[in-house]
């Protein structure tokens, strides 16, 4: 979880991903446990996690069956990223007050960081917060069937349609309704204009529908906000060598390859690149390198079958290659489309 807003995490309106106190702690019959939540809420309110922890450990050695202590050192710890902590510190809390909506929700927000969120605990805490867009997430990611998934990812874009929850909404749809997911997209990319991730994907989709120029612009604006954005520089190469920039293509390639040496994409578009500007023999090197990272691409093995045919005394080298991928795989097998980065 990130670390979130003040109003964020203090306020339970089912806007924020975690449900921990009201900023004013209830009141206390002991007045020392009240004055170290006091404290516990004030730094966590300021972001001072460590401090908040501090402080939350403090009211709970005070006040052992302090829901408010438990339940915000659960809270601190989900933002602080240690879900397992938080999930011991809800059960506690659950034991003592089974009902409390922030236990409950809290709860299963903490079990799904860990991978133990079960259907029926999901269903508990979105019986008691149906408009939590948090847990609906969880619950679309908890659907095996591809219809049930985007049936929830809907419905959470419609309760807070945040550039994250669109995006991934956005990609879902590419798969089968392209023209739905670039508008998506597009409102992804126009509520987080500096998000490089939905540019990129944007991008992805605009090439892959054969508008290239747009695919370019979308990337070259990924890179803008995210300078060290591998899957943008790959996707660069591919968009600038399909325009015939190859030289930009080459270097593209190299920026993707020295950010991220095992991405097949990036040798593929390099060996492309190359082919035409630096050496075949460097090409098919290339091509080799990525049918290595993925082998059960055939697009790479056409790539590599191609650069060899540009090769010198080559045709026995292609035929066993041919031959050993094909000994495994039978001749109707399809050419997968490239993914979207």
């Amino acid at each position: 979880f990130k670390q979130k807003t003040a109003y964020e995490i203090y306020q339970c309106d089912w806007s924020s991903d975690v449900c921990s106190s009201d900023l004013t702690p209830p009141p206390q019959t002991d007045m020392i446990v009240a004055s170290a939540l006091a404290s516990a809420l004030a730094r966590h309110r300021a972001g001072d996690l460590e401090g908040a922890g501090a402080a939350y450990r403090q009211a709970i050695a005070l006040g052992p069956a302090d829901i408010d202590a438990l339940n915000g050192y659960a809270a601190r710890d989900l933002a602080a990223g240690t879900a397992r902590s938080a999930s011991r510190l809800l059960a506690r809390a659950s034991a003592l007050a089974p009902g409390d909506v922030r236990v409950v929700v809290n709860a299963c927000l903490a079990a799904a960081e860990i991978d133990a969120a079960t259907p029926k605990l999901m269903a508990r805490a979105l019986a008691i917060a149906p408009v939590m867009p948090a847990l609906i997430d969880l619950l679309s990611a908890a659907q095996s069937g591809e219809r049930e998934r985007l049936i929830w990812m809907r419905r959470a874009v419609a309760i807070d349609p945040a550039a994250e929850r669109l995006l991934r909404l956005g990609l879902a749809l590419s798969r089968t309704d392209r023209r739905q997911a670039r508008r998506i997209l597009r409102r992804a990319v126009a509520r987080s204009p500096a998000d490089a991730d939905g540019l990129n994907s944007s991008g992805s989709l605009a090439y892959d529908d054969g508008d290239i120029t747009a695919g370019a612009r979308s990337f070259a604006r990924s890179l803008s906000c995210r300078p060290l954005h591998a899957a943008a520089w790959s996707n660069t190469a591919l968009a600038s060598h399909d325009l015939g920039r190859l030289t930009a293509a080459i270097c593209a390639a190299r920026r993707a390859l020295a950010l991220e040496p095992t991405s097949s994409e990036a040798h593929t578009n390099f060996g492309n690149a190359s082919q035409e500007t630096v050496s075949p023999s460097s090409a098919a090197t290339a091509h080799r390198r990525a049918l290595a990272i993925e082998p059960g691409r055939a697009a790479f093995l056409s790539n590599l079958l191609m650069a060899l045919a540009y090769l010198p005394g080559m045709s026995a080298a292609q035929a066993k290659i041919a031959g050993a991928w094909w000994s495994r795989r039978p001749v109707s097998a399809r050419f997968p489309a490239r993914p979207a980065a």
